[in-house]
């Protein structure tokens, strides 16, 4: 109620923890309880009505017996049962919802993909608005790198335009191999947000907000959070900003891949929004050091350079802005002149 009293969408996943039906932990729904699966939720969109934006079914199956214990094909068939049902729960309750499937993890094997496009579903899945995907993956070019080999696996079926990222990000410590320094986490939140969005996902939810109470140095679990949170105090980590930045300027905007790139290792992603738009570069060799330097124009007022650390913008004299840019990106916004593009070149 509070978020949606103040305009926030609110995303559910409807898995686990229905003791009712489950019976073997809380991973598992056995073929003799879908109809009750689905009862649960079906009552649930009939209750809650407009103020959830979507939903999606179960979440990382692939993850056996952490998340599903039965089999692959069992899991295919109960989302897609689910879905027949909750689509039309959703016409009535929530006319708007959203419905996805999927959420496997980057571990997932292709063969469990493409079983939810297998012909015996009958196209079950043209009653969704996407499959979900969550890369898990060292850093933000691996991240896009994964989600462009998923991307890749669908779109022979017509879904690379329904993807959504329901769940990314890097823990700051613990054992995972995705495990980064959080001294990195601002360029690494930066380049897994703009490549995402570049690449075209739908939607990309950051796992997750707080790191909470104490922390077991060996459970990266403990260390995915944007801040701490510790009896009500709110302390931000580094990267919080940056996702601040992206929140900011890249929802709402319109990537123009039109953008010519000059080479030589300089990545640069133009997002153009309704009034603001934002260039986000960065330079990806092989070097940690190395650097160029790039003459950035961007026609029109306000052109500003934002701290990506602490998130604060000092404005600049524009409309042309030289720079040295490396691994950590450069984030410029500025209102741009009707009918203009910008333009980035090296010397």
């Amino acid at each position: 109620d509070t978020a949606y009293s103040r305009g926030y969408k609110v995303f559910a996943v409807m898995a686990y923890g229905n003791n009712a039906i489950t019976g073997n932990g809380d991973t598992y729904i056995s073929p003799a309880k879908y109809g009750e699966f689905v009862e649960y939720v079906t009552t649930t969109i009939a209750h809650y009505g407009e103020k959830i934006a979507g939903y999606c079914i179960w979440n990382e199956p692939n993850e056996n017996p952490r998340f599903w214990t039965g089999a692959p094909g069992e899991i295919i068939t109960l989302s897609l049962y689910t879905a027949a049902a909750a689509r039309q729960a959703l016409a009535v309750y929530n006319p708007g919802g959203k419905l996805i499937v999927g959420a496997l993890n980057s571990l997932a094997v292709d063969a469990w993909t493409e079983g939810f496009f297998d012909p015996a579903t009958q196209g079950a899945m043209i009653l969704t608005d996407g499959i979900a995907y969550h890369p898990y993956l060292p850093g933000g070019l691996r991240v896009a790198y994964g989600f462009n080999g998923y991307k890749n696996l669908i779109s022979k079926h017509g879904f690379d335009r329904n993807l959504w990222i329901t769940e990314v990000g890097f823990p700051t410590g613990g054992r995972y191999s995705n495990m980064i320094a959080e001294a990195r986490a601002p360029e690494e939140v930066i380049k897994t947000i703009a490549l995402l969005a570049a690449g075209g996902a739908q939607h990309v939810f950051w796992y997750q907000l707080f790191d909470t109470g104490a922390q077991d140095p060996d459970n990266s679990e403990d260390y995915f959070g944007l801040a701490y949170w510790n009896s009500g105090v709110i302390t931000k980590k580094k990267g919080a900003d940056a996702f601040a930045l992206c929140g900011k300027f890249i929802p709402g905007s319109v990537y123009r891949p039109d953008l010519a790139v000059p080479g030589g290792g300089v990545q640069a992603y133009w997002f153009q929004g309704p009034e603001t738009s934002a260039l986000i570069l960065w330079v990806d060799t092989i070097g940690v050091n190395d650097t160029k330097t790039v003459t950035v124009t961007l026609p029109g007022s306000g052109q500003t350079q934002y701290d990506i650390v602490d998130g604060t913008g000092t404005e600049v004299a524009g409309p042309t802005i030289t720079r040295n840019v490396g691994k950590e990106p450069l984030f410029f916004s500025w209102q741009p002149a009707a009918g203009s593009s910008p333009s980035v070149r090296t010397r």
